[in-house]
């Protein structure tokens, strides 16, 4: 939601994929301090490297001097929610029931949109085909598939193992654009793919079967 409210200020996509993308970074930090959990200095580089591939893939998209510096502080306030949600999720709710707890953030979700759209928006909604498939995506593939996966991850995985999956997804979503919209994909983005890859691989190697 930050993020997406800051691309509408301003902020080019590139850079909140760019300060998002720290998010590993700040879980692996804290998560030895309020998990016990050890990050080695291989993971460290690990997760350094894929932060490294995260700026290359943006680095096409980079614009300087765009956005408001409230824009940046959304990118700021949705990386430290991010961080501080995966660190809550993994200490306090490892064993929760998945059904029940997919079905308790979606009902939260659900009232603290139609809050915001009753005061921002118009509340009339045009059905279309693309709509409805945007909403299908939305429902089916992220909120139950994606967040389900994510909860079943930090329960069975450590929280910075599972924090630098985040890192493929700039690489992911500009090879979707590539297919989709007909963005191009110069070197930069494909030394930042492989980065990123070496990154989490060097990240989750000793824990692949955990994470």
């Amino acid at each position: 939601l930050f993020r997406s409210w800051a691309i509408s200020l301003g902020v080019p996509a590139g850079t909140t994929s760019l300060i998002v993308g720290i998010q590993p970074l700040i879980v692996a930090a804290l998560a030895g301090l309020l998990l016990s959990e050890k990050v080695s200095a291989v993971q460290w580089a690990g997760l350094l490297l894929g932060l490294l591939g995260v700026f290359l893939v943006v680095a096409d998209k980079l614009s300087l001097g765009e956005g408001t510096p409230f824009g940046i502080f959304l990118c700021f306030l949705a990386l430290f929610s991010m961080a501080f949600g995966t660190l809550y999720q993994k200490k306090y709710c490892s064993d929760m029931s998945l059904k029940s707890g997919n079905f308790i953030q979606c009902i939260v979700a659900a009232i603290y949109f139609w809050i915001m759209a009753f005061f921002m928006e118009s509340m009339v909604i045009t059905w279309t085909g693309e709509l409805i498939f945007a909403l299908a995506w939305l429902i089916l593939v992220l909120s139950l598939g994606a967040i389900t996966l994510l909860y079943i991850l930090l329960r069975n995985g450590a929280a910075a193992n599972v924090s630098s999956l985040f890192f493929l997804v700039p690489p992911c979503t500009a090879v979707v654009a590539y297919l989709l919209f007909g963005e191009t994909l110069g070197a930069f983005s494909f030394a930042g793919m492989g980065a990123v890859i070496a990154g989490v691989a060097l990240v989750n190697i000793k824990f692949g079967k955990k994470a």
